[in-house]
């Protein structure tokens, strides 16, 4: 879970997220990619208003973006997970690179509407293979107990563009032609991939199962379905991207109708939503480390919808823009908590899937909102569709948090149940590179196996699947290099064994058997993995760790 810092531990800063290299490049390619989006989504909306007079395009504009992401995002999660990540989202730039270099011709050469709206359509499908990584990619750089300092720094540049990148494109619109919009974005895509393919750090595809993507979709949605407390968190993302279809068609009318600013208010409405978020990215760090996180979470989401409900009756506009900005505040900080915990609580060979899942969804949610806005409003009035728009998804999702109603009381007893664990992995020099919330991570999924005197625990030349860690008793390892078993080492615990095999993709190099009565923990293959991948400071430990044994198996060395 998101929340659940320890007392007394010193919480991870911005500043220690931006000292690792890997993750700059990746906040780099983020920052440069999100500035060209949304500038190029307004150069995109006046292109297609001044060449047809018709909202009808613009709305064309906006669901040709919602469609790929509704039905592709799932398939690019499991792109993501069966290819190596960072190449999966350079693909996706350089795809949206020369799309926006044909839209830059289309516009100066005065291209029809149906040709814009579709390349714009072209665009969002690649950059599905972008958004299903980035989460898994964020997890990747940084150690878990930095994720949500790393995420708020996601956070923050998106909301900073939300702002910014209109701005810019407004500017230009005034001072020149939309194609100038469409080439600046297409360059920013280059910019961004060449990000991308500095970072040194890469992510490893499950090794050694082959399962076709149908049933790797299916994986993705099983591994959701069964995570009781991502599925509902999800649920409540769910429910505040329907308030935000709904806003982005019923915002214009309440500037126009309620607050007397016209139809250019919007802008500023739209501003105050953006700064709220870029609020909300500064605080969220300290919203994960409260003590009640459900009441926390209950709260963010009431107020993802509540100010949209309070526009019914506010006639100031610097009330309703204050309002937004508590808006903005509580759509980030839920967002950031629910990234978060969806990376430490989805095991790191499916996030990429499970991401795919969670856009798809949004999209739908949205796209929800946007096409039932104008039914409520023709149905209800504009104010009793603000009321029921902004009330009863958050409601929904409100409740449905009561379905996890020990989460609280889980954590602080997860965290204690789990000391002692802790305790043993952090006295093992292979793990003196992991943070608090990675060892419990690890912890959690241990699965302890007593065994007699003369058990095979290991056995030279089985696959390799998983890490054990010996917590009492002693063990022998014995190789045979074609000329007979040879004792190569004794361990006595603590002790970890099982690395090779898993860090190098070799089967077993060695027969390993109980000396005596022992304990040990099972720890899955692909979360050791994902773990050493995430903390760089793993690196030399492992390395020299592995060498060190592999000097005692002279015919794998060679």
């Amino acid at each position: 879970m998101a929340t659940g810092q320890l007392p007394g531990t010193r919480s991870p800063t911005r500043r220690s997220v931006l000292a690792r290299r890997d993750y700059r490049l990746l906040l780099l390619s983020f920052t440069t990619s999100r500035l060209g989006d949304f500038l190029y989504l307004v150069a995109l909306s006046a292109y297609l208003y001044d060449r047809t007079g018709s909202a009808g395009w613009v709305s064309a504009a906006a669901l040709s973006r919602f469609v790929p992401y509704t039905l592709l995002s799932p398939i690019a999660g499991v792109v993501a997970d069966r290819v190596e990540r960072r190449k999966v989202m350079a693909a996706g730039d350089l795809v949206q690179l020369l799309v926006m270099a044909g839209l830059t011709v289309a516009v100066i050469l005065g291209g029809p509407a149906l040709l814009v709206v579709s390349l714009s359509a072209v665009s969002a499908s690649a950059a599905t293979l972008y958004q299903a990584s980035a989460s898994a990619m964020v997890a990747g750089t940084v150690p878990e107990d930095e994720l949500v300092a790393a995420n708020s720094l996601v956070s923050t540049v998106d909301e900073v563009a939300f702002v910014a990148g209109p701005a810019v494109g407004g500017a230009l619109l005034v001072l020149g032609e939309p194609a100038w919009a469409f080439g600046i974005n297409a360059a920013t895509f280059a910019v961004s991939a060449a990000f991308l393919l500095a970072i040194r750090r890469t992510s490893r595809p499950a090794a050694g199962r082959d399962v076709s993507p149908v049933g790797a979709l299916r994986e993705g949605v099983r591994t959701l379905v069964r995570n009781r407390t991502v599925l509902v968190l999800v649920g409540c993302l769910v429910a505040g991207a329907v308030v935000y279809g709904v806003e982005l068609v019923l915002l214009v009318v309440v500037s126009s109708e309620l607050l007397g600013t016209a139809s250019g208010g919007l802008g500023w409405l739209l501003a105050a939503s953006g700064a709220g978020g870029v609020l909300g990215a500064v605080v969220s760090p300290r919203l994960a480390r409260v003590s009640r996180p459900r009441a926390t979470i209950t709260l963010l989401v009431l107020m993802t919808g509540l100010p949209l409900a309070s526009l019914a009756v506010i006639r100031m506009p610097a009330v309703a823009y204050a309002v937004l900005v508590l808006e903005g505040i509580a759509i980030v900080s839920l967002d950031i908590l629910v990234e978060t915990t969806m990376q430490r609580g989805v095991p790191g060979d499916v996030l990429g899937r499970v991401s795919g899942l969670v856009l798809s969804l949004t999209a739908v949610g949205t796209a929800v909102g946007t096409l039932g806005a104008p039914l409520l409003a023709d149905g209800l009035g504009l104010e009793w569709a603000l009321v029921v728009a902004g009330v009863v998804p958050v409601a929904l999702a409100a409740v449905a948090l009561l379905l996890i109603p020990q989460l609280d009381a889980a954590v602080e007893r997860g965290r204690h149940a789990l000391a002692p664990r802790v305790a043993v992995l952090e006295r093992l020099r292979i793990f003196s590179g992991a943070g608090r919330a990675a060892l419990e991570r690890l912890a959690r999924a241990a699965e302890e196996q007593r065994l007699p005197t003369g058990a095979v625990v290991l056995r030279q030349g089985d696959p390799a699947d998983d890490l054990f860690v010996l917590v009492e008793g002693s063990l022998v390892v014995d190789h045979d290099d074609g000329t007979g078993p040879r004792r190569i080492n004794e361990m006595t615990a603590p002790d970890y064994l099982g690395e090779i095999g898993l860090v190098e993709r070799v089967p077993r190099t060695a027969t390993v058997t109980t000396a005596s009565e022992a304990v040990l923990w099972r720890l899955p293959g692909q979360l050791f993995l994902g773990t050493v991948t995430a903390a760089p400071a793993f690196s030399p430990v492992l390395t020299a760790g592995i060498s060190s044994r592999l000097a005692r198996t002279p015919a794998v060395r060679a």
